[in-house]
C-alpha cells in the first residue's frame, strides 16, 4: 500500500479479507503474508501511521516491510526476506545488514552540459541462502 494514501491501507484489510475467506473455503492453509509498505521517501507526506501498520501486522501475525519503490530503499532487504521466509532459510544478520543499506549515488554533470560519469552495471549478485559455500548450486539469487 502507499504511505500517502490512507485509503490504500484500507483497502489492505479488505484484500486480506478475500485471501482468507478464499483458502477457508478451499480447508487450505493460510498463505503467509507480507505487509509492504511503499513510497517510504515521501514520509512528509504520510497520511497511515506506522503504529496501524504495526498493528494490522501484529493482530494477523503478518511480516512487515516499508521501502521505497522509487529510490530502492529495503526494496532488496524485503525480497530477500520473503524468499527466506517461503523456503523456510534463516537469514544471518550480516545478510540482513547488507541488505538494509540503502546505495546512494551523486549525479554530477561534466562541463559543455553533458551528463556526468557513465553508470556501472554492476551485474546481478549471488546470495547464498542456505548458509552453505557460495558455490553451492542451491539458494537464491536475489536481484
Amino acid at each position: 500500500y502507499d504511505i500517502t494514501n490512507f485509503e490504500s491501507f484500507q483497502n489492505v484489510e479488505d484484500w486480506y479479507a478475500v485471501v482468507q475467506q478464499a483458502m477457508k473455503q478451499k480447508g487450505a492453509t493460510p498463505p503467509k503474508v507480507s505487509l509492504v509498505a511503499n513510497k517510504s521517501d515521501l514520509a512528509y507526506l504520510r497520511t497511515v501511521r506506522d503504529s496501524a501498520h504495526r498493528r494490522f501486522c501484529d493482530e494477523n501475525n503478518l511480516t512487515s516491510h516499508v521501502v521505497s519503490a522509487k529510490n530502492g530503499d529495503y526494496v532488496q532487504s524485503m525480497f530477500m526476506a520473503v524468499a527466506a521466509q517461503l523456503t523456510g532459510v534463516k537469514l544471518s544478520a550480516d545478510h540482513v545488514q547488507s541488505a538494509q543499506e540503502p546505495v546512494t549515488a551523486q549525479v554530477t554533470q561534466e562541463e559543455g552540459g553533458r551528463a556526468g560519469p557513465k553508470p556501472v552495471d554492476l551485474g546481478r549478485q549471488r546470495v547464498d541462502m542456505t548458509g552453505g559455500s557460495a558455490k553451492d548450486e542451491k539458494g537464491c539469487v536475489c536481484m
